[in-house]
């Protein structure tokens, strides 16, 4: 039997128990829906939607989360009128700052509404360094990388 203890308050519980509600079940089903290795994280981020007076209802929980893994899963996200590429890096950071400045008590607008403030947390923490973007067919390339490019296009044509 399997007793895993809740993320955010450390209570154990029976796997059964999670899943004997509907509602639970289906916040279950989203969090399969998670990429690997951020379930967790997103369990915990799951939080900042808490009313101030009351749990999370589970319904709740589950529309967010399948919500959150349609991003995650994504190949861009559109924010702030342009779509940006997100790595897995940005998402852990960004679920990672955001917990740290929950426990910190810095995140003041509770509960949040959306996942705006995460996409923009996470698209600032997926920024790529300059030399792998310089690698990357959609990054400018240095005249010098261009007239190579072409010297090595114009080899293989003559082939």
């Amino acid at each position: 039997m399997m007793f895993p203890p809740c993320p955010s308050c450390g209570t154990e519980h029976h796997v059964d128990a999670y899943a004997a509600q509907a509602e639970q079940a289906d916040f279950l089903r989203a969090l399969l829906d998670v990429p690997n290795g951020l379930s967790t994280r997103v369990m915990r981020y799951l939080a900042v939607f808490k009313p101030q007076k009351r749990k999370l209802a589970a319904w709740r929980a589950a529309d967010l989360t399948r919500e959150l893994a349609a991003l995650m899963n994504a190949k861009t996200v559109s924010f702030d009128g342009a779509e940006h590429r997100i790595s897995a890096h940005g998402w852990h950071a960004g679920l990672g700052v955001m917990q740290e400045q929950l426990a910190a008590g810095l995140l003041t607008n509770l509960p949040m509404k959306n996942h705006n403030y995460l996409i923009q947390v996470a698209i600032t923490n997926s920024r790529e360094p300059r030399s792998v973007m310089r690698a990357s067919n959609d990054a400018p390339q240095s005249k010098l990388q261009g007239q190579v490019n072409q010297a090595v296009e114009d080899f293989i044509s003559d082939l």
